[in-house]
């Protein structure tokens, strides 16, 4: 700072006494008659008041809250410094107000101010903090070069903004955000014109013991860095270490040895120096005293919290580091809007918690049982690491609002669609996480904004919280997407646009036909001596498409026996797909009785009804085989699947089947040659008996709860008899479902100290833990916790984790407890390996385990109680502070449940784990 202030004031205080060491000089005039004018503002305008620096804008109205303009700000500058106003040459603006002309001429002359533009000096429009700060620099010839926390303060005002932050004039309207292009209010400029004129003096405001050998000193201002020289305790303590906080606005004083308990000391600073370049008066003094009941420690779990919303507890315990019981808590921070601090008396129930960037001091009072008090001070550091957004891509659905996955995990599990058709819409689904988190929606693009960086192949837009992406008619290719958030953040992503589907060619559902050239019944039989064909018209890309009506499919055959039947339209052997509405068709190639042939027929696809030669011809090769009716039927083809699956509903696989009914297979009776002579009825017998399958009417099916218990794949052989013959077929039986098949406990030590209003605690979440909500993501749109918060304390968990693991048949983990996606909100305990929705829309009989267990070995102290436990919902109680159980628990069998205990143990052997439970 380069000019001398016209006055200060100066005071001490301690936490103890406080010594007046200066006092302030009163102004001359007051601003009393102001009814606008609170204590914030109040000593500033009675400053400026009294130093005729500024007027009210009534008598009773000094306009402390609204917005200042340019010229009065010019005008309460030129009078601070004294300008001459008369008598300094014209500036040249031609809207500066009369009132005005003299303080704007003597202000540019100054350097100190400049105008909009060389003739117009914006006198009516109101001043920004940005404007307000080159101005005060410029006038007080302040500079500065501490380091800027703000994010919006531009090159051209950064370094008049560092001047006033260095010097301590002003600081933020928040911990990042300066307020740049906010405008000032008349009261604001009050302060900032008074601060200018009247820097601060460091001065002591506090001193409190914060442990046995450091102090805490608290200044009134920002002061410059300190060391250990600069302290004194009295009492022949020698001052080690001074460790300036980050604000700057507090020191912590280490000496050499303990304080004595019950003893009150004087801390002296000297050479402290604000950050201004103020120095404060010599011997600042400040006594406290350090009371303490023997061997009893008060601490905070954590002092720095990096995120908004994290917690700290504290903790109270004795020479032993054991918790100390009947203590009672009250606590206060020094600034609710960066941490708030809460208790319900208790120590467990005393939670402090980050609001805002920043630090504060959290006072802690622990009132002991014989009534002895301890008061600690701790500092609360919130530091809080911006946000790690991560996108996850993207997924086009219909509508985004009913079609897109339920969030970041649904989305990641799914299957993405990144391509369209020309000339069709789809709506963006897009997906981030946060700080590794999941997102419980996608992303929201209201105020947002979307370029296309290939216009020509496809466009966006943006209406309401939907971004559309319209793939432009005749275009193919890959189309590139700019999307700025309105929070200014940036996404990117590609779709590729295909040509529309439009109708390529036709397949046919067989390329060689087998058949008998007679049925021994003469009938026609499907299989013996007839076969129907299926044709489907496709695309481009292979799939299925409307034939539609532009062109035409015949099918011919040359080869005389080969009848071919089903055509809608026989005189031109045309087959029309339902006029063209359908995806396919069908035709039906039969033999003739003694016409033994090898022939073909023709199915040909005509690009136009008009046109004589077809675009596309599929060639079906067919076998027709002699067969005597009266031969020896010596044997059965039975058509039917050679494998069931307990999982088969649940299968993304249409072969895949849950049970045969043979009685309604396709059998048929072979001749010597194993040609097929006749279709026939069939019964089924199972050979032997088995636990999880069984024929019932000709029908093999699973028995019981195979979805959710069979873990090993198996075969049986199952009796076909038809037309006197009996066919044995091994049929595999499998659980291709992902199910409990085996399970591990933890047998090391479980140690649980319950907290809060937690009295007990249930063998149930011993064994598989109780879940924490507020270390889980709650998707409130279905109630449901998807995930594990990355910064969770504790895997999702309250006390211990879970002691069991579970896996499958192929030896892979099954997610239990907090790892289960899809867990009803509401859902307190671990014990769950399935999604309550989801299982019971697969099937599976229940989602939950049951337990064989048993305790020994009990011991409790104080009102702690364990019953002869026998049931998960059983629980250990220990009433009060300092109550204790511990017991050996045997777990013999974990099965999931509603099963057999013995028969369906997910655990190779019974174990033990010794368990201590305490409040």
């Amino acid at each position: 700072m380069a000019y001398q202030p016209k006055s200060y004031r100066k005071f001490v205080a301690t936490a103890a006494t406080a010594a007046v060491v200066a006092s302030a000089i009163a102004p001359a005039a007051s601003a009393a008659g102001f009814t606008d004018v609170s204590d914030r503002y109040k000593e500033a305008v009675d400053y400026l008041v009294s130093k005729d620096i500024s007027q009210g804008m009534t008598d009773t109205h000094f306009g402390t809250g609204m917005n200042i303009k340019r010229v009065d700000a010019a005008i309460m500058i030129a009078n601070a410094l004294n300008l001459d106003t008369k008598s300094a040459p014209a500036a040249g603006f031609t809207d500066v107000p009369e009132r005005g002309q003299g303080a704007v001429n003597a202000l540019k002359d100054a350097g100190i101010i400049d105008g909009k533009s060389a003739t117009h000096f914006g006198a009516a429009d109101f001043m920004t903090r940005a404007e307000m700060a080159k101005v005060i620099a410029n006038a007080y010839k302040l500079t500065g070069s501490e380091d800027l926390p703000f994010t919006d303060v531009s090159d051209t005002f950064e370094q008049y903004v560092k001047a006033l932050y260095s010097n301590d004039i002003t600081g933020g309207k928040t911990a990042t955000h300066f307020g740049s292009s906010e405008n000032v209010t008349r009261g604001e400029f009050a302060l900032f014109v008074y601060r200018a004129e009247n820097p601060v003096a460091p001065e002591v405001v506090s001193v409190s013991a914060v442990d046995p050998t450091t102090v805490k000193v608290n200044f009134n201002t920002r002061v410059d860095d300190v060391d250990f020289t600069n302290f004194t305790v009295n009492h022949g303590l020698t001052v080690v270490k001074a460790t300036l906080s980050a604000d700057k606005k507090s020191a912590m004083v280490k000496v050499n040895n303990a304080f004595t308990r019950n003893q009150e000391y004087t801390l002296t600073a000297n050479g402290l120096k604000s950050v201004s370049g103020q120095e404060g008066t010599e011997n600042l003094t400040g006594s406290f005293t350090w009371s303490v009941n023997d061997g009893v420690t008060v601490s905070l779990d954590s002092s720095t919290l990096s995120a908004i919303g994290a917690t700290s507890g504290i903790t109270v315990v004795d020479q032993d580091g054991k918790d100390v019981s009947g203590a009672s808590v009250s606590v206060a921070s020094s600034n609710d809007n960066i941490v708030t601090a809460t208790t319900d008396g208790s120590v467990g129930g005393t939670t402090v918690t980050a609001i805002d960037e920043g630090s504060a001091d959290v006072t802690v009072t622990v009132t002991l049982a014989d009534g002895t008090v301890l008061t600690n001070t701790f500092v609360v550091t919130v530091a809080v690491k911006p946000d790690q957004v991560a996108n996850q891509g993207y997924t086009l659905v219909t509508t985004a609002s009913t079609d897109a996955p339920e969030n970041t995990v649904a989305f990641n599990n799914s299957t993405k669609t990144t391509s369209m058709y020309a000339g069709t819409s789809k709506e963006v689904a897009m997906f981030d996480t946060v700080n590794s988190d999941p997102q419980t929606s996608h992303i929201d693009f209201t105020g947002a904004t979307v370029k296309s960086l290939n216009p020509i192949t496809a466009t966006a837009s943006i209406s309401g919280s939907d971004l559309t992406v319209t793939a432009n008619p005749g275009q193919s290719g890959k189309a590139s997407f700019e999307v700025t958030l309105a929070d200014n953040t940036k996404r990117t992503f590609s779709v590729d646009v295909m040509k529309e589907a439009a109708l390529a060619g036709i397949s046919t559902s067989a390329t060689s036909v087998k058949l008998s050239d007679e049925e021994i019944n003469n009938g026609t039989v499907e299989g013996v001596n007839q076969k129907t064909v299926t044709v489907d018209s496709v695309d481009q890309y292979g799939d299925n498409i409307a034939f539609g009506t532009t062109g035409k499919v015949t099918v011919t055959t040359n080869t005389d026996g080969l009848v071919i039947g089903g055509l809608d339209n026989a005189p031109t052997n045309e087959i029309d797909f339902n006029a063209g509405a359908d995806t396919s068709d069908t035709f039906t190639i039969t033999s003739t009785k003694d016409k033994i042939v090898n022939g073909t027929v023709y199915v040909k696809y005509f690009k136009n009804a008009t046109d004589a030669s077809p675009y596309m011809t599929k060639a079906i090769s067919v076998n027709v085989v002699n067969v005597d009716a009266s031969a020896t039927h010596t044997s059965l083809d039975i058509v039917a699947p050679s494998e069931i699956d307990a999982n088969a509903a649940n299968t993304a696989t249409t072969a895949d089947v849950n049970h045969i009914d043979f009685g309604a297979a396709n059998v048929y009776v072979l001749d010597s040659k194993g040609n097929r002579l006749e279709q026939v009825p069939a019964t089924a017998t199972m050979v032997g008996s088995n636990d999880w399958v069984a024929v019932n009417t000709n029908d093999l099916a699973f028995t019981g709860d195979a979805l959710t218990l069979l873990t090993a794949k198996d075969t049986v052989n199952v009796d076909v008899t038809a037309d006197g013959i009996t066919k044995r077929l091994p049929i595999k039986y499998m659980n291709s479902a992902s199910v409990p098949a085996s399970a591990t406990v933890n047998t090391k030590p479980v140690a649980v100290k319950l907290t809060g209003t937690d009295t007990s605690i249930s063998f149930n979440d011993l064994i598989f833990g109780k879940l924490d909500p507020n270390q889980l993501i709650d998707d409130t749109d279905i109630s449901e916790f998807i995930a594990v918060k990355h910064a969770a304390s504790n895997n999702g968990y309250l006390y211990n984790k879970p002691l069991v693991m579970v896996k499958d048949s192929t030896g892979k983990a099954i997610s239990t407890g907090a790892d289960v996606y899809g867990v009803d909100d509401s859902q307190i305990n671990g014990n769950i390996w399935f999604d309550e929705q989801s299982a019971a829309t697969m099937g599976f009989s229940d989602e939950n385990f049951d337990v064989d267990f048993s305790v020994a070995n009990v011991t409790t102290t104080g009102t702690a109680t364990l019953p002869a436990a026998s049931a998960l919902t059983d629980t250990v109680s220990v009433p009060a502070a300092g109550d204790t159980v511990t017991f050996t628990l045997v777990i013999k069998s974990i099965y999931v449940e509603g099963a057999s205990a013995t028969d369906n143990n997910l655990l190779a052997a019974p174990v033990t784990v010794n368990v201590t439970v305490t409040k």
